[in-house]
């Protein structure tokens, strides 16, 4: 009996102008992943009809809400040139967020809390072929010491059904290539002071469900809560006491900068500011004496659910000087525009023009930012060269 190829698996990826309608997905839509898709090609509810027949034995089933689940994961890394989406693009859109687009200047994500953009995703295992409409889902950042940071994307879409169809093919695009967690490539900060951290994780904090009801059929991303974790070699109580920090509520900005190369965009800094610290069993990493900590994204100022208040963007820059890593500053005058939910503490600032860093010239800047008015923020820089 002939079998198929688990390792010939290739996803295609392509945004949606109308919800749940088939954007013609092709080759060039390729999302090169990192490790092989998740796919389950029918879940939903199935329940047992019940059926009062005076005889024993198991009663036929009937399956609700049939939809399929999607489970892809990409390396965090930018795009070739500044202005261009990064190849996970329409996966990040579908998980709440919306794109500005400048030519050869910036791509801008910002979450919405109404009018939530989608996608198709077509898996194809050596032939065995399945589509999804009105794809939506989450998105969960984890880096760990030694391992390239990835987007793990969890997403619920309108199953198309399981057919035989040949393998796309055509020439691959150019993907930036992550690179591993490191002492070099990667710093962590807490209220400005620098940590040992060798793991961390950020969810982005929304809860898919697939909704299938009369005179709707849809995967919703209503509402969301960040939250994250990341585990510490516990510094000296002198410089830095955590624990008691956390016994004091304390929120303070937490920053993670990553380096992926020398070309435009690709230094990622993740900025939060306003954290809340739920600290874990004390443990052993190595000898040293290490702290887990779960992590609460909580809002600067402002509402994390809908209506809006809140943001989350990402913006490659080309031209100008943007800032360094770190947390960042109020707006300056640029002669862009903010966005609308930015407006209360403009603390995002679009486009550089001033003086340079005295350590780094930067030269494209992407920027991935959700500040619930200054909660969360992450950017990509492009740089002269990595820390």
């Amino acid at each position: 009996m002939s079998t198929y190829d688990f390792a010939q698996h290739l996803a295609l990826v392509k945004a949606e102008s109308t919800y749940g309608t088939d954007p013609t997905v092709a080759f060039e839509d390729l999302v090169v992943l990192s490790g092989a898709p998740q796919l389950t090609p029918l879940a939903g509810n199935w329940r047992s009809r019940e059926y009062a027949d005076g005889l024993a034995g198991a009663k036929e089933e009937v399956l609700g809400s049939p939809h399929g689940v999607l489970s892809l994961a990409a390396e965090l890394a930018g795009a070739s040139a500044a202005g261009v989406a990064p190849q996970w693009a329409a996966l990040l859109l579908a998980c709440g967020f919306a794109e500005t687009i400048v030519a050869d200047t910036s791509v801008t994500y910002a979450p919405v809390s109404a009018s939530y953009s989608s996608c198709a995703a077509q898996v194809n295992i050596d032939g065995v072929d399945q589509e999804h409409f009105g794809v939506r889902g989450n998105a969960v950042l984890e880096g760990r010491g030694g391992e390239v940071p990835k987007l793990n994307f969890a997403m619920l879409g309108i199953r198309q059904a399981v057919a035989a169809v040949t393998q796309p093919s055509g020439t691959l695009p150019t993907v930036v290539r992550g690179k591993e967690v490191s002492g070099v490539n990667t710093t962590v900060t807490l209220a400005g002071t620098a940590l040992c951290v060798s793991d961390f994780q950020i969810d982005l904090g929304r809860s898919p469900v697939f909704d299938d009801i009369a005179g709707c059929r849809e995967v919703r991303v209503n509402s969301r809560a960040m939250s994250g974790r990341m585990t510490v070699d516990l510094p000296t109580i002198a410089t830095k006491n955590l624990i008691e920090e956390a016994v004091a509520y304390t929120r303070q900005a937490l920053v993670l900068t990553h380096c992926v190369g020398a070309s435009a965009g690709q230094v990622i800094t993740i900025t939060a500011p306003k954290v809340q610290m739920k600290p874990g069993q004390l443990a052993n990493r190595n000898g040293v004496l290490s702290l887990p900590i779960d992590l609460v994204i909580t809002p600067d100022s402002g509402d994390d659910a809908p209506p809006p208040g809140h943001s989350f963007r990402m913006i490659p820059w080309v031209a100008g000087w943007g800032r360094g890593p770190g947390p960042q500053p109020d707006n300056e005058t640029t002669g862009a525009t903010p966005h609308a939910d930015d407006t209360q503490t403009g603390n995002l600032r679009l486009a550089g023009a001033g003086a340079a860093p005295a350590r780094r010239r930067e030269v494209r800047h992407a920027r991935l930012h959700r500040d619930l008015q200054g909660s969360l923020q992450h950017s990509f820089h492009g740089t002269d060269g990595c820390p």
